[in-house]
């Protein structure tokens, strides 16, 4: 079962992650990149930057949408992707959406010239907008919050119609 859906282009980052498995009891994080799963260092770097006890697995999303297909409510999962595309895609390949949690985190997405301010962390481009607006309407609610106790803002509230 994943006790956290969470967009973050940096994937596994520190402390921003320590907080999270902590704040969800985690018991596990799976993290779904296409390029980190065929990248056999990659896959290293993200498991040495988990919290320690915490197990790392890295998925492309056929085999995560697989894996998540197979999951119990027993393990407590933090589910992390790069991006809304990546999210999109993966919440639509799974024929179970039970294993979601209803909501998912947008924690950060850096600045660039073709990206728009969406919240002090979140930049996107029409693209990323675009998947995020998807998902709203598959059912999820979707919010921006970096860590636990920063500051959580719907979707509502920072997104313009």
């Amino acid at each position: 079962m994943v006790v956290l859906f969470r967009i973050d282009e940096r994937l596994i980052h520190g402390q921003v992650v320590t907080a999270w498995v902590g704040h969800v009891k985690a018991k596990s994080i799976m993290v779904v990149d296409d390029a980190s799963a065929r990248n056999p260092m990659l896959t290293k770097v993200l498991k040495m930057a988990a919290p320690p006890g915490i197990p790392v697995s890295v998925y492309d999303v056929e085999a995560a949408s697989q894996a998540l297909a197979r999951s119990d409510e027993a393990n407590r999962i933090m589910l992390i992707v790069k991006t809304p595309e990546v999210a999109q895609r993966l919440i639509a390949s799974v024929d179970n959406n039970n294993v979601f949690p209803p909501e998912i985190n947008m924690g950060n997405a850096g600045k660039t010239p073709d990206r728009t301010k969406i919240t002090p962390n979140v930049y996107l481009d029409a693209s990323g907008l675009a998947a995020l607006k998807e998902i709203k309407a598959m059912g999820y609610e979707v919010y921006f919050q970096t860590v636990p106790g920063d500051t959580r803002f719907t979707w509502e509230k920072v997104v313009k119609a």
